[in-house]
């Protein structure tokens, strides 16, 4: 009798997610964009405008045609370059290289709007940890020497930050299966991306503006 009842809960369950299946859609998406850092008065402070670029995978379940639910995981970079020509002790000039790296973890919510032709807009939170906090500076002292430092801490930085943010995108059905994107994502830190305190430094916020593309593939259930 229990392997009776358990041969029908088997059943049933694969037959509710084979019948979800068709449901979700996976997909990679790369990003490219720039990023700036403020203060709550609204000043850029500390290291910006850089760039940023960013790579994952995506997964979204469709509960209707109109709504879904999403996340999936990226890398992503920010990157910060810049020439000082200054006279400071013993060096005269330098130049600055920041290479942040997250893992990156989106919860999104998206409402579609269309048929082959889709427009959208996702708004969520999105949960950063800090894996890669680097840099580099190079000096060129008066003697005509120079001297290359690279530093690896991340003393002065949260490593983990959560980001509210917002899409407007467009999707288009290339068949039944395939789906090409394209948006526009800005998102701003909720938390302070400092822990150190230089001033009013501590309440630095960093604003990111993206544009993404991306392939997504429907799963369909198979006969």
């Amino acid at each position: 009798m229990q392997k009776i009842i358990l041969l029908v809960v088997f059943v049933f369950t694969f037959g509710i997610v084979q019948a979800q299946t068709e449901r979700f859609e996976i997909g990679y998406q790369t990003s490219f964009g720039f990023y700036n850092d403020f203060d709550s008065y609204g000043t850029s402070r500390f290291l910006g405008p850089g760039m940023n670029i960013a790579n994952g995978f995506t997964v979204f379940y469709n509960i209707n045609p109109l709504l879904a639910i999403g996340s999936g995981i990226k890398f992503q970079n920010d990157i910060f370059y810049e020439d000082y020509d200054i006279s400071v002790n013993e060096y005269t000039q330098l130049d600055l290289t920041q290479n942040k790296g997250y893992l990156h973890l989106p919860l999104i919510i998206r409402e579609s709007f269309g048929n082959r032709l889709k427009l959208y807009l996702n708004e969520g939170l999105i949960l950063n940890y800090n894996i890669i906090d680097k840099i580099v500076t190079n000096r060129l002292y008066n003697t005509g020497e120079s001297l290359r430092v690279v530093d690896y801490s991340t003393d002065l930085h949260n490593r983990f930050q959560v980001c509210a943010t917002f899409a407007v995108g467009a999707s288009y059905s290339l068949n039944e299966s395939f789906n090409i994107t394209a948006e526009f994502n800005p998102n701003v830190t909720i938390n302070p991306i400092l822990i150190a305190n230089f001033g009013n430094s501590f309440d630095v916020r960093r604003l990111h503006m993206l544009f993404s593309v991306g392939v997504s593939y429907k799963l369909r259930r198979s006969h």
